[in-house]
């Protein structure tokens, strides 16, 4: 069982001042109200705040960000050569950022970083969609399930929506269950790092059930600086695969409904026992007339995954989605 993000989490977003104008909007988007105005100028307060990283999408100034953590997994790297061994988990978000020339070519890229096991975070989605089939046949009819993959959520629930608590399928999300299948797998002194879209990962990464798992959480425009740095053109790259396959459908996690196609429940979106949400309205309302019997997937960013803060490219949605679900079909 992952133990939800808690109420002491660390400041994950931040504020430029420099370039902040006073426009509102950080304040008007925020979903939990954590940005107050202080002499002008936009601040975050850290006790209200969940690391979803909506002030981070919207400000039109770019005068949000979130803590970087290059430096940290440039250096578990440098300590670890030559003989440590580093994993590197890749959220299976990253086929929404590349064309299929260039995803052939990432493992070799995260390699050539330094990175000597290479796999999809999908791996450990397989095996926690499966656990929350198990948690949801023994509480089939007595209480919704809400599954428990998307950090902000979990973490919205817990500190704004305390009463749908208990309902939180107790299962350890993609990232945790992939860490710990590879230390398992490759020995318990494994380093971690995950690289995802995802602000509200870097929080999970080192709180409640990340914590001894995950040892840096890079977001993909982390990792895109990381290439200019080293100069690296993807596309000149050999073509390589992964280290391990994902089983079943769990390439699909990063969109809505994702969990519950891999988990094997009916995807029928007609189905009012089967409900797969993105964004925070749609969050909230789903959770607000959730009854018994009903699954809930929610995802915290429009459109899913696909909509993290820390996306790294600007492709319209659908071209994202549509890209994921290439790249699952053809592996399925």
């Amino acid at each position: 069982m992952s133990n939800p993000i808690t109420s002491h989490s660390p400041q994950v977003i931040f504020v430029n001042k420099a370039a902040c104008r006073d426009c509102y909007r950080c304040i008007r988007v925020c979903p939990v109200k954590a940005i107050k105005m202080r002499d002008g100028q936009a601040a975050v307060v850290p006790e209200r705040c969940i690391a979803c990283g909506t002030c981070v999408r919207e400000c039109p100034q770019n005068a949000k960000h979130y803590r970087s953590e290059l430096e940290n997994a440039k250096r578990i790297l440098t300590e670890a050569a030559p003989s440590g061994r580093v994993a590197c988990s890749l959220a299976p978000s990253f086929a929404g950022c590349f064309s299929d020339r260039l995803r052939r070519r990432i493992p070799s890229v995260l390699r050539f970083l330094g990175f000597s096991h290479v796999a999809e975070t999908a791996v450990g989605a397989f095996y926690t969609a499966k656990a929350a089939a198990r948690f949801r046949e023994q509480h089939r009819n007595d209480q919704p399930v809400i599954l428990s993959a998307c950090p902000a959520c979990v973490e919205y629930i817990l500190r704004y929506m305390p009463q749908y608590a208990p309902y939180i399928a107790p299962v350890d999300s993609p990232m945790i269950a992939h860490a710990k299948y590879l230390r398992k797998k490759l020995g318990e002194n494994t380093k971690v790092v995950f690289i995802g879209p995802c602000s509200a990962k870097k929080v999970e990464g080192e709180t409640a059930g990340g914590t001894g798992h995950i040892d840096a959480v890079l977001t993909f425009e982390e990792l895109l600086q990381w290439l200019a740095e080293e100069k690296i053109d993807i596309a000149g790259c050999e073509e390589s695969g992964f280290d391990d396959t994902p089983r079943g459908a769990a390439r699909y996690f990063p969109l809505e409904g994702g969990c519950i196609k891999t988990a094997g429940w009916s995807n029928d979106r007609l189905d009012e026992n089967i409900i797969a949400v993105s964004g925070f309205r749609n969050v909230r309302h789903a959770l607000e007339l959730c009854k018994p019997g009903q699954i809930i997937e929610p995802l915290f960013c429009p459109q899913g995954c696909i909509g993290g803060p820390g996306i790294g490219q600007h492709d319209p949605a659908y071209d994202a989605r549509h890209n994921i679900i290439e790249y699952a079909c053809r592996r399925i």
